[in-house]
């Protein structure tokens, strides 16, 4: 059986990781664990707003927690 969890470190994230571990899958059952980061966009096309490098600091940021919230999952 092959088992797709989708993540997002929240309280329900957390017990559905749990509830994954605890169940009984049949032998060679594999689990895939992901979590999705949507980018950060600017709204609108504002001519004063955040430094260049802000979005992709953003992003980065929310990256880095989606792969420790996998990781802790796994």
């Amino acid at each position: 059986m092959k088992i797709l969890l989708a993540i997002d470190g929240s309280a329900c994230s957390e017990a559905a990781v749990g509830e994954v571990v605890q169940r009984p899958w049949p032998a060679g059952s594999s689990v895939r664990v992901l979590s999705v980061v949507e980018s950060p966009v600017p709204s609108g096309p504002e001519t004063a707003g955040p430094p260049e490098t802000y979005f992709d600091k953003v992003r980065r940021a929310a990256v880095d927690q989606s792969h420790l919230v996998v990781e802790t999952a796994a």
